[in-house]
């Protein structure tokens, strides 16, 4: 049976990661999968990367408005034109009227578990609030990317267990390729910079509490006394992060001007050989649905800290240092168990390795696939 499967990429723009990398990764390997479907990808903008991909038709839709309007009066009236069996909303979001079949996929509800941090505004939490209702009353079938984020979910949401299914990520293909080189040569692919560093990849909002490693990085350079520095790459500044953990702390104390570089948004290529050359890698965020940066470091065979909790423990498969998030010299002691130990270090990254090769986008493409295929087969039963 063919089927003829509508996605929404009105996230794609700068190739930049998070929603974005999710959608191009899927949309790139699904062009690639054996089968008799096809797909058209509605957008806003011209998307000339994706134009000459096999089974992907690109269907411009000019906005007239707000993306309301867009994704509830323009978009129908197009799927229903184009006689689509399955739509996906890959962005944590959905019409509000299931016009067709519909798939969500649902990153995580953060805004909702970690509310005392005030990372979303009361008026934008209203609107989450809502959106997560229309999902939960209008998706046949709810995707997260994780066990962790599925538990949230039933938890928080009034939604059957049977309507969420778990399809976990994978990393961009450049560090799965990264990864498959390296495996060939263990001794360089575990060679570190002579300067040791310290590297924590995403942006800088309380979930991710970097304020705590900053702490962290400051107690262990006076334990040591070791130039040791501290490198954030993400987009930083300017950001609405560095506005919630005050941008006077995190840029201009002079306390920690002299160990602490921001790097910004960098490619993956440049991203790589900052994982390579990295120490450590931490992540001491409070709540994560996936903690794709994890993956990314384990691809570079760099040893990983991530924050104590099940999220932590679920994506990085036990093979990690685990440290309370909220106590800073408890991170600093596991940075130090890393800093101090090459024995622990090596057998760190062998494990991480073997873990990180359970993670693929051909096999999350395929489960998604299969999981388009369900719901238009249960459609015409």
């Amino acid at each position: 049976m063919s089927i003829k499967i509508g996605i929404v990429g009105t996230v794609l723009k700068n190739n930049k990661r998070g929603f974005e990398s999710y959608v191009r990764q899927l949309l790139t390997t699904l062009a690639c999968l054996e089968g008799d479907f096809s797909i058209i990808l509605y957008t806003d903008k011209e998307l000339p990367e994706f134009a000459e991909l096999k089974k992907i038709t690109v269907r411009v839709i000019p906005r007239r408005g707000k993306m309301f309007f867009w994704r509830n009066l323009q978009l129908p009236y197009f799927a229903l034109k184009d006689r689509i069996d399955v739509m996906h909303f890959p962005d944590n979001a959905v019409w509000f009227i299931p016009w067709k079949p519909t798939i969500v996929t649902l990153h995580d509800i953060s805004p909702l578990l970690l509310k005392n941090l005030q990372i979303t505004s009361a008026r934008m939490l209203f609107v989450i609030r809502i959106m997560y209702f229309f999902i939960c009353k209008n998706a046949r079938l709810i995707i997260t990317d994780s066990e962790t984020s599925r538990k949230d979910i039933l938890s928080f949401l009034s939604v059957s267990p049977e309507k969420i299914v778990t399809v976990p990520l994978a990393c961009p293909n450049i560090f799965i390729e990264h990864a498959r080189k390296e495996s060939t040569d263990v001794k360089k692919s575990v060679k570190k910079s002579s300067e040791q560093y310290v590297l924590f990849v995403g942006g800088v909002d309380r979930r991710k509490n970097v304020i705590k490693l900053v702490e962290a990085v400051e107690i262990l350079r006076s334990l040591t006394k070791k130039n040791i520095r501290l490198i954030l790459a993400g987009v930083h500044t300017g950001s609405k992060g560095l506005h919630y953990i005050s941008r006077e702390m995190l840029v201009y104390d002079t306390s920690i001007e002299d160990f602490l570089v921001l790097r910004g948004h960098v490619r993956d290529e440049e991203l790589i050989q900052l994982y390579k050359g990295a120490s450590v890698f931490v992540l001491p965020s409070l709540y994560e649905g996936f903690g794709l940066t994890v993956l990314e470091a384990m691809s570079c065979r760099t040893p990983v800290i991530v924050s104590d909790s099940e999220w932590g423990r679920e994506i990085t498969g036990g093979n990690a240092v685990f440290v309370d998030p909220h106590d800073a010299h408890d991170i600093a002691r596991g940075i130090q168990s890393i800093l101090a130990d090459e024995k622990k270090v090596s057998e760190l990254v062998e494990k991480a390795a073997v873990h990180f090769q359970q993670f693929s986008w051909q096999k999350t493409a395929a489960l998604t696939l299969e999981h388009y295929k369900r719901q238009v087969t249960r459609c015409a039963e």
